[in-house]
């Protein structure tokens, strides 16, 4: 985990240090996104995945020739296969982007999710304690994302620094893959 966070962090210091920037769109443009996609979440010291749904819609201002803000609201399925556990999120990412070259984006921001819902599948047999989940999980979203002729492929990972669960010290982690058209 920690060198993944470090190879982003080199990435993103080695684009910023490039001398030519290019917009993506003019200053003070916004557009719109809706955008599809799925999710491959885990929860920390928890071994597989689950696979599930994301989809909304973003917001994004072009503020400064290179620097644009992002902002949306996102469904996203996430939780763990071998616990059977479903969770529903509200997602609302917040985000940087910098585009060092036209249509190629390198984002970083702050996340919250507001859980809707969850639930268990669980074999019979299995005897787990109650799980109570908390409302609130906060992520720290890195990615990057490539437009052509409208539309965005958007590939970020979710690094959750809040326990899931009250009574379990698990945070989520998420690869989020989706595509977006912007209007």
């Amino acid at each position: 985990m920690r060198r993944t966070i470090l190879l982003w962090m080199m990435v993103l210091s080695m684009v910023l240090s490039f001398s030519h920037v290019v917009a993506q769109h003019e200053v003070g443009n916004i557009s719109f996104q809706p955008k599809i996609g799925f999710n491959i979440s885990s929860l920390t010291d928890i071994p597989d995945t689950e696979t599930g749904l994301v989809a909304g819609l973003e917001c994004e201002h072009q503020v400064f020739e290179p620097i644009s803000l992002s902002w949306g609201a996102l469904y996203s399925l996430q939780g763990s296969e071998s616990y059977g556990l479903k969770l529903e999120y509200l997602i609302v990412p917040f985000l940087v982007n910098f585009y060092p070259v036209k249509d190629l984006a390198f984002k970083f921001g702050l996340q919250p999710g507001f859980c809707l819902s969850s639930w268990r599948d669980i074999p019979s047999g299995w005897n787990i304690r109650r799980i109570e989940n908390n409302t609130l999980d906060l992520s720290f979203p890195i990615g990057l994302s490539y437009e052509y002729c409208h539309f965005k492929i958007d590939a970020r990972y979710l690094f959750g620094v809040t326990k899931v669960f009250k009574n379990y010290d698990h945070q989520n982690r998420v690869w989020q893959f989706s595509l977006a058209y912007t209007l």
